[in-house]
């Protein structure tokens, strides 16, 4: 028997007799362990209306082993061991059904977030209590974390009902994640109730919100601006400022930010948000006051020490930046970005031996990627990658889990950069160890494509089919390069036709399979494959080869629209400069006296 439940035991009478009176009287009005739940209790501007109340409820006594139970929870709480305490208030709660244990039961189940003990209880409370609004603000918050959008809102609208209030402007955050039929529900509903309710600030934030949502800013803004200084003041300025982001309106939004702070000098979230805007304008001086701000006022904490340590690295303060990325390391947190960022460090003082030692930790195969082909690139413009490619093979040799990565990296890092000479060296190296490698033998075919050595291209992934014959990217890759660099139209069709049964869903390969059906004549089919590609991935490449067939079907008009908008998206995509300038000319230099007339 341990310590504690002897101490029960021996005095439990007495503990009985003492507890009695918190656990039956004040047990109601029991601070909550933390406050995590989205929904308010109270409004200061909106008196409680008057609602029917239902029969009083009397709680039966707790028997004296539920009064101990009790007891031995709260005594949990006072050591910290909030997980035990949990367990026998759930089962106490189950038992009894009392408010008292079921409120708190949901503060702790949300303390803990165990979000699956929070909803069940809360759903309880609620049913035991339905005027109850802290019940009901905690079962809505529940709801909204487990996504039940359309049915926290129900409980929201209870809320307001009820004379209490209610974050919509939550609900609404949370519904622009869902599918557009079901979004565009939550939003008729929440502009009809905010209509109905137009003296209730935060249902006009989040009918604001829904505005900007369907693109209707203008409105938007003209509903936020009178909520800035009122009781939503705070929410409907970050939203606000994150209107002009989106609009680009810099000017204006640093103003703002500027004002804010002022108004708000404690704010740090305000303040990073001015930090970041007057960094991004390369204003680096005035930002540099804001982020030293940050950092003494947030010196324990490591997620904005974290963020602190980018804007000092994006101002160019890479010093301080260093020492903040060597704390997060020795706390241990987001060790991988610690690892970049120092190994970009030692690179921009010629340290690579140092650099490698930091990237060598990194656990995220894409950080690693990314870290090492930024290190490549910085060689080669230093005109020193020659004689540091001894330490970066060495470095790819101690990583033989990441090694098919970490080849892939490099070698499409020195083609990024106009290499192909090196990237084959490369590849030719790597694969006397691994000849059988088909990634490496894909990796040299895709160097020799771009040398125009479409013979050797062909030799090195017909060996790689070979090895595996039902590869999809190299059958793909093979069939689309014998179209584009030869005639041999159905011996590619057949090639692109088995990567596609392998995958019939890959934009790419669809993309392949109308582009070699356009080759062999067969425009309706074409058209009918480039657009199902199309829908799966608005590509530019795919745009240029859908707007060819439909000009060749005479859709000239179809075809405009479709490399206009691609260009749109894509302003520098070589092909599509390429296929315009082929076909519609005028296309290209109407975009360009509209770009000179707009920035006139």
């Amino acid at each position: 028997m341990n310590y504690m439940a002897l101490i029960i035991k021996r005095y439990r009478y007495y503990i009985a007799l003492v507890a009695l009176i918190p656990c039956m009287v004040a047990c109601q009005h029991v601070k909550p362990v933390a406050s995590i739940g989205v929904m308010e209790e109270k409004s200061a501007t909106s008196p409680a209306k008057v609602v029917p109340q239902p029969p009083k409820r009397t709680d039966r006594p707790f028997t004296r082993s539920e009064l101990q139970q009790a007891l031995l929870a709260e005594m949990h709480i006072a050591y910290a061991q909030y997980a035990q305490s949990l367990r026998l208030y759930t089962q106490l709660a189950d038992r009894t059904q009392d408010l008292a244990v079921l409120r708190r039961t949901v503060q702790i189940a949300q303390f803990l977030r165990d979000r699956h003990t929070a909803l069940k209880y809360a759903r309880i409370w609620t049913q035991q209590d339905p005027y109850n609004t802290e019940a009901i603000a905690a079962y809505g918050a529940e709801l909204l974390n487990h996504k039940n959008i359309k049915l926290a809102l129900h409980y929201a609208r209870k809320l307001i009902e009820l004379g209490s209030t209610a974050k919509f402007n939550v609900i609404v955050a949370i519904a622009k994640d869902l599918p557009i039929g079901k979004r565009t529900a939550i939003y008729t509903e929440v502009k009809v109730f905010a209509k109905q309710h137009s003296e209730n600030k935060n249902l006009q934030l989040a009918l604001a919100m829904c505005l900007a949502d369907e693109n209707k800013i203008e409105q938007a803004i003209d509903i936020i601006l009178p909520l800035l200084h009122g009781s939503v003041g705070m929410d409907a300025l970050l939203f606000y400022t994150s209107l002009l982001e989106q609009q680009q309106e810099w000017e204006k939004l640093q103003v703002v930010l500027n004002d804010a702070v002022e108004e708000y000098p404690d704010h740090n979230y305000i303040r990073y948000r001015l930090a970041k805007v007057l960094v991004n304008r390369e204003e680096r001086e005035q930002a540099k006051p804001h982020i030293d701000h940050l950092r003494m006022h947030t010196a324990y904490d490591l997620q904005w020490k974290k963020l602190c340590a980018l804007l000092y690295w994006k101002n160019n303060n890479h010093s301080l930046a260093a020492q903040l990325f060597e704390s997060m390391l020795y706390a241990k947190y987001d060790e991988d970005l610690a690892r970049y960022y120092l190994g970009q460090w030692y690179e921009e003082k010629d340290n690579v031996t140092k650099a490698l030692n930091y990237y060598s930790g990194i656990q995220k195969d894409s950080h690693l990627a990314l870290a090492v082909a930024g290190l490549i690139e910085h060689l080669t413009k230093s005109n020193v990658l020659t004689q540091h490619t001894p330490k970066i093979w060495d470095f790819i040799v101690h990583h033989p889990k990441k090694r098919t990565q970490l080849y892939t990296t490099t070698i499409e890092s020195l083609l990024r950069i106009n290499r192909p000479q090196i990237a084959l060296t490369w590849v030719t190296e790597f694969l006397q160890h691994h000849p059988q490698d088909i990634e490496l033998l894909y990796l040299r075919g895709s160097v020799y494509e771009k040398q125009g050595k479409i013979e050797l291209m062909e030799k090195d992934w017909r060996q790689a089919l070979t090895i595996q014959f039902d590869n999809p990217k190299i059958l793909n890759a093979l069939g689309y390069a014998l179209t584009v660099h030869t005639q041999r139209y159905d011996e590619s069709a057949v090639l692109i036709r088995r990567a596609l049964q392998l995958q019939p869903k890959n934009a790419a390969i669809l993309d392949s399979m109308g582009w070699v059906l356009y080759h062999l004549g067969d425009l309706q089919k074409s058209l009918h494959y480039l657009q199902r590609a199309f829908s799966l991935l608005a590509d530019h490449e795919i745009a240029a080869h859908m707007g060819e067939v439909l000009w060749k079907m005479k859709q000239y008009q179809k075809a405009r629209s479709v490399w206009s908008d691609a260009l749109t998206k894509s302003p520098n995509s070589n092909i599509l400069h390429k296929v315009i300038f082929q076909y519609a000319p005028t296309l290209l230099n109407d975009r360009t006296q509209a770009q000179r007339d707009h920035n006139t």
